[in-house]
């Protein structure tokens, strides 16, 4: 039976979107739980204290928890668990009387079913600013974008219900035999509750940006911002098993960010197909990008200029004249090496007619030329690619030349000739390519902020590709590491343990902090100057070129 790994490497496809992130219901659960522990004590996330009319219902719930729904997500895409640490409530048991029933809470789970809503905010919308200092601005400017905010939105059941009793307990409390006034006053407290967390704002599931003129975002890479945002639950399924349906309640189960590029129109019924595991424990969250917009979109268009100045012919050919050449680009299936292969031939012939006898000759050459790239992670959270060196010793261009000369008073060497296809086609690798390794670099910088948690933001871990071509990268979730319980604040609790601070000056309080294992990654690289465009290599050696 396969492996996760093998499993994702051979049988995951994002299609028919451009992007998706997936993040598993174990993962979002963190980051709730993260939210709950560095609350404040008036936050409805860690204190539920209410009165009415005599009644009251007081506590201090546990860390709140989501189990997606994969069966039923066309109506309830999750439920919500609001948990009881501590707790008591007295309410009425009839309309006709003053008397009451007291509970205790602590066991308690009161579940809700739950629908994902979405909110947009444009540039000059009250609360953009806001929500736009998530963002890197060098990556984002201000008002080049949108951003949508996810909530977690009750949904009424049958009967209007607040809450799903079936799915909730009660402490051992049969709740079907309690008096029906009693359950209604308990769930005018809940809904209390439910539109307390909306305007605290304690019901974000996260954020994600919406392109309002991608070329303005990401110069280097305009078709990477989502124009578009589907959501969909993706279930977990064991690799190698037939069945894909999956079922409630996994923790590997995972909520998709389904986005398409350069307004591209997405399906008219939003969903991905089950193909294989893109998640599991232990890869809580990954980012995949398709095939078609990394390599065709994107990347082939961008070598297309080491392709075109690696020809070698001379403006005018002499006499006759047949060029042949091939690049190729390949990729390490499950690793992060990208290389570009370039073999170009070049072959003339020439003729002597001014001379008593003539006199003919030829030549052909071949060169060889590579470059290797290497996907990587960086200190600032993103990717970058760069350029690998060859080791000491190894030619990025290698030229071999055959040749025939007959009936020249003086004959031509042609050796001149293959050395300075050499020296031209290396000087152009090292001086000449700064616009394509600029963006290589660049590219990706931002990508991890596409989507950002409730509170915190993804950090990208290793990248590589799968058996499509996909880039299949980890996402590490970076919240700041929450106390142990807000009900303990008297512990002495270092926040950073473990964590340093960000070595990029200027970013948002989301990612001020970052684990210690991101301080020990290399730095993005340097840009390099772009130089003015020189004579291709051809035109350099035309000169060496025998004219008879």
């Amino acid at each position: 039976m396969p492996d996760f790994t093998t499993s994702q490497i051979r049988d995951t496809d994002p299609s028919p979107y451009d992007q998706i992130f997936l993040v598993t219901q174990d993962t979002i659960n963190k980051t709730f739980k993260n939210m709950w522990a560095l609350a404040d004590q008036s936050s409805p996330l860690v204190k539920f204290n209410y009165k009415s009319h005599g009644q009251y219902l007081t506590g201090d719930p546990d860390a709140p928890e989501i189990e997606l729904s994969i069966y039923g997500q066309n109506s309830v895409q999750l439920y919500y668990h609001l948990k009881f640490l501590t707790g008591q409530m007295e309410l009425y048991i009839d309309p006709n009387s003053d008397d009451t029933k007291d509970f205790s809470l602590v066991g308690w789970d009161i579940v809700f079913p739950v629908v994902i809503g979405s909110e947009t905010y444009k540039p000059g919308d009250p609360g953009y600013d806001e929500h736009a200092a998530k963002f890197s601005k060098d990556g984002f400017p201000n008002g080049t974008f949108s951003i949508a905010k996810l909530f977690l939105a009750a949904s009424s059941i049958s009967g209007g219900a607040t809450f799903d009793a079936k799915r909730s307990s009660f402490g051992g409390l049969d709740w079907d035999n309690q008096p029906g006034e009693l359950k209604e006053n308990f769930g005018m407290f809940i809904s209390k509750w439910i539109n307390t967390m909306s305007d605290k704002k304690e019901n974000i599931l996260g954020y994600s940006i919406v392109g309002n003129d991608p070329s303005q975002i990401n110069g280097a890479a305009p078709t990477f911002v989502p124009t578009s945002i589907d959501h969909y639950n993706y279930p977990w399924v064991e690799p190698g098993y037939s069945s894909t349906s999956g079922q409630d309640g996994l923790d590997q189960n995972a909520f998709c960010y389904l986005t398409m590029a350069d307004f591209r129109k997405p399906p008219e019924i939003a969903g991905l197909t089950y193909s294989g595991p893109f998640v599991n424990k232990d890869n809580g969250a990954t980012f995949c990008m398709n095939s078609n917009i990394f390599w065709d979109t994107w990347l082939l268009p961008l070598l297309q200029e080491l392709n075109m100045q690696t020809l070698v012919y001379p403006e005018t050919p002499y006499l006759k004249f047949a060029n042949d050449s091939g690049t190729t680009l390949t990729f390490d299936e499950g690793g992060q090496k990208i290389s570009v292969v370039g073999k170009n031939q070049f072959h003339f012939e020439f003729h002597d007619e001014a001379s008593w006898g003539g006199g003919s000759g030829g030549f052909t050459a071949t060169t060889d030329w590579h470059l290797n790239f290497a996907l990587g992670a960086v200190n600032d959270g993103g990717l970058q690619i760069t350029r690998i060196p060859d080791p000491d010793g190894v030619p990025a261009s290698t030229t071999t030349g055959t040749q025939f000369i007959y009936g020249f008073y003086h004959e031509e060497n042609f050796v001149n000739y293959c050395k300075g296809v050499d020296d031209a086609l290396s000087y152009y690798f090292d001086n000449n390519i700064s616009t394509v390794t600029n963006s290589l670099i660049s590219a990706l910088q931002n990508q991890n902020q596409l989507v950002l948690p409730g509170n915190g933001v993804f950090l990208m871990e290793d990248a590589r590709f799968n058996k499509r071509g996909d880039l299949l990268v980890d996402l590490h979730y970076n919240g700041a590491p929450a106390p142990p319980s807000p009900h303990q604040p008297n512990k002495e609790h270092n926040l950073y343990a473990g964590f340093v601070e960000n070595p990029n000056g200027g970013v948002p309080e989301n990612q001020k902090w970052l684990p210690e294992k991101w301080a020990k990654l290399p730095a993005r690289a340097t840009l390099s100057p772009v130089k003015p465009k020189e004579l291709s290599q051809s035109q350099k050696i035309k000169a060496t070129i025998p004219r008879g």
